[in-house]
């Protein structure tokens, strides 16, 4: 009897599926569970263990920070995730030790690489594509001393503040990461590094504010900019809105976004409407879906269009 009953339910779930989705929607579904079921139910860390564990706040952070002499170049240790091309959190950090370098300052990049990706590859792209031309390394052979450390994303402070390095402590913040996470570990270990007494660099004044009033930390911001070499405009026809679709990243509101757009586009069904950042597959509407873009594709995008949105749900978008 028990087994009839669930054969019973599942035959009139998938009975209600097929009219409201359609056999396309049911493939998704049955492939979303399959992808689930075959997962891995533990993750590597974005972090070592062993850093979270050396990292004791009780003992307060006191690097020995040489002294500057009037007019001479800074050396700066950056620490970083390896990337691959067109992060966006990437190229703000490399877009400033450029600037750096541009104005005769040393600056050396350390990966920190818990997933032990081929290092070799990774500086390949912060040479060919970010146009680093410094010294690379890794964290886990330790660093040079330096005049300033920074450290980049909530896993890196952590080495960071356990280097014995010598050189004054900073933290490059471009979003407030314990929300990148559902409350739990990685939420917790998140905000746990804005405790470390860093000096933060923000990416916009909000996340300054933020961090001075509820975490107590020192904080310098910079405004937000735009590379005027890619991005310009041109006189154009303009027919479309665009949504930046970043459905794998859970801070970019995709879902609210979506809602909207598809309220849109019940209402204007004549607009284009253009997604960019990931694929998307099928939606109950018209649209075009461009993926990935470089800077000029999407430069051309927005001057094709009315309006664009872009979510943000952890600083300015």
């Amino acid at each position: 009897m028990r087994i009839h009953s669930q054969l019973g339910r599942r035959y009139r779930q998938i009975r209600d599926l097929l009219v409201t989705e359609g056999a396309a929607g049911l493939r998704d579904r049955v492939r979303r569970a399959a992808a689930e079921a075959l997962a891995l139910k533990t993750e590597v860390m974005p972090v070592d263990p062993d850093d979270v564990v050396a990292a004791d706040l009780s003992k307060p952070l006191r690097p020995f920070i040489p002294k500057l002499q009037p007019g001479a170049p800074m050396i700066i240790n950056w620490v970083t995730i390896p990337a691959g091309p067109r992060s966006g959190g990437h190229t703000t950090m490399y877009r400033m030790i450029n600037y750096l370098e541009a104005r005769g300052h040393k600056n050396r990049v350390y990966f920190y690489n818990v997933y032990r990706g081929d290092n070799q590859y990774y500086e390949s792209i912060a040479r060919e594509f970010y146009g680093f031309r410094g010294e690379i390394g890794t964290i886990d052979k330790g660093m040079q001393d330096a005049n300033a450390v920074i450290a980049t994303s909530w896993p890196t402070a952590y080495p960071v503040y356990n280097s014995s390095c010598a050189g004054k402590r900073f933290y490059f913040v471009q979003d407030f990461e314990p929300s990148f996470y559902a409350v739990g570990a990685m939420s917790c270990l998140a905000d746990n590094t804005y405790r470390m007494g860093y000096h933060a660099i923000t990416a916009g004044g909000w996340l300054a504010q933020k961090l001075s009033a509820e975490y107590g930390m020192h904080a310098d911001y910079f405004d937000f900019g735009s590379d005027t070499s890619h991005y310009h405009l041109k006189r154009s026809d303009r027919s479309g809105i665009v949504f930046y679709a970043r459905p794998d990243t859970p801070r970019r509101g995709f879902e609210l976004g979506l809602m909207a757009i598809k309220a849109f586009a019940a209402r204007r069904p004549e607009i284009d409407i253009h997604l960019y950042g990931e694929k998307v597959g099928r939606l109950p509407f018209r649209f075009i879906d461009h993926g990935r873009v470089t800077a000029d594709e999407l430069n051309e995008i927005y001057n094709s269009c009315y309006a664009g949105l872009s979510l943000s749900l952890t600083n300015v978008s």
